[in-house]
């Protein structure tokens, strides 16, 4: 296959750290390959996992589905939820005595995500990761040729053929116009000279005004000139962030329920029906907002509802950066809509990115009052993107009918802005207007 070019987002640092941090908290799923590679490695003979397996190498591998759905295979956890394959080290074993090239090729190409985008490839990154998160490692433009390898393994030959994300529901548009979109946005969250939440109110204003349009007359070249009028009008029709108004008790409840979704943690081994109960009782629980939440990952306390709705002193310009960073790499790596965001419209994927950046935003509140503090530190917010953007494009709970509908629903309401203006409070709002 001839070389397959691609964009990186090359505002963004990664090397491993060995945290295993994606070993204990991912289902690692694997090709029939992969499969027979580890099989024909014989762990039933090694000293640590023998004792495990006992003679039995398909102990290492569990099949998710199967009967009315597709089945899929991934690699046996243990306990708590580890992969069976991590040491008492925190490192893995398949690595450690065979190396790298040994691997199954989803823990190769963590935390890197590769997608389409006309003639090109894109590089996105998972900020589950918390060396992405933090932007720790070398420049990502570094490892190109690492990188151009893992695309040749996993990228077909027809990848060209991948017809651009709709604009909006039932609203076909090319690549260009979809790329177009994405720079957009890009420059508009990028602007350090403006307010991080005024960008996001921005954005959705204009980003709304597109949904809102008519397209049985706008057609082709027309489309980009829509696009960027609409874009440039936001800054004169939104000359500042309007002033904080609730949003209302439905959308507050609905948004809730995705901060909980966002900050769960599931175990593989143990989805029991005490946990299923748990996850009923933290519904009811966030569904009403009174009380303390009900924490379902060990690095979230039972905290008061209202203890995180208080007020709170802004977050730095620096740790605006983190924020920014995230969008940004997931809008170049078209990591927000179509295919890799559960097949949703530009428009619908956009006002989802924005509902995990305060949704991320709630977290780190939450972490923050459950160490007695009323400021959220940058580990904090580190620690908060790791957990929500575990689940971002990739839980199946987020990409069901109800939760898309959610999205939509805060959007035609506006409360999609209300919830910016309420929980996104930066240094910058308070420099602009000084």
């Amino acid at each position: 296959m001839a070389k397959i070019p691609f964009t990186l987002p090359t505002v963004q640092n990664w090397s491993c750290h060995n945290c295993g941090g994606c070993c204990k908290q991912h289902a690692i799923y694997i090709r029939d390959e992969d499969k027979q590679r580890i099989l024909s490695q014989q762990w039933e003979n090694d000293e640590h996992l023998g004792s495990v397996v006992k003679g039995d190498s398909s102990k290492l591998f569990h099949v998710d589905g199967g009967i009315f759905s597709k089945s899929w295979t991934r690699l046996s956890n243990q306990a708590d939820g580890s992969c069976i394959f991590l040491n008492e080290k925190g490192l893995c074993r398949i690595h450690a005595k065979f190396g790298e090239d040994a691997k199954p090729l989803a823990c190769r190409i963590y935390p890197y995500a590769f997608h389409p985008a006309g003639k090109t490839m894109t590089v996105s990154l998972r900020f589950s990761c918390p060396s992405v998160a933090a932007n720790l490692g070398k420049n990502v433009s570094e490892s190109k040729k690492d990188i151009e390898e893992l695309i040749r393994l996993t990228t077909p030959a027809n990848f060209r053929d991948s017809p651009a994300p709709a604009l909006k529901r039932g609203v076909a548009v090319d690549w260009a116009d979809v790329l177009r979109v994405s720079e957009l946005l890009e420059e508009a969250i990028g602007d350090d000279s403006v307010a991080f939440e005024l960008s996001l109110a921005r954005t959705l204003f204009w980003t709304g005004l597109l949904e809102q349009a008519s397209y049985e007359k706008i057609k082709g070249p027309r489309v980009r000139e829509l696009i960027e009028l609409v874009a440039a009008a936001s800054v004169e029709e939104l000359p500042e962030l309007p002033l904080q108004e609730e949003p209302s008790r439905i959308s507050q409840t609905s948004f809730r329920l995705l901060a909980a979704q966002y900050s769960r943690k599931e175990n593989f081994q143990q989805i029991t029906m005490s946990y299923r109960w748990k996850l009923v009782k933290a519904a009811l629980r966030f569904s009403a907002g009174k009380g303390e939440t009900l924490p379902l990952h060990p690095d979230l306390k039972a905290v008061p509802f209202a203890a995180i709705d208080e007020t709170f002193e802004p977050i730095s310009t620096d740790d605006v950066e983190l924020l920014q960073r995230l969008m940004w790499v997931k809008l170049k790596g078209m990591h927000f809509c179509g295919r890799p965001y559960y097949q949703t419209s530009v428009i619908e994927g956009y006002q989802a990115l924005v509902l995990l950046v305060v949704s991320i935003l709630y977290i780190a509140r939450w972490i923050a009052v459950g160490h007695g503090r009323r400021r959220i530190s940058r580990d904090d917010l580190i620690l908060a993107i790791t957990i929500a953007d575990h689940h971002h494009g990739y839980s199946p709970s987020l990409g069901s009918a109800s939760a898309k509908q959610r999205v939509r629903t805060l959007a035609t309401k506006g409360d999609l802005e209300k919830l910016v203006t309420r929980y996104v409070v930066t240094e910058q709002r308070f420099a602009v207007e000084d």
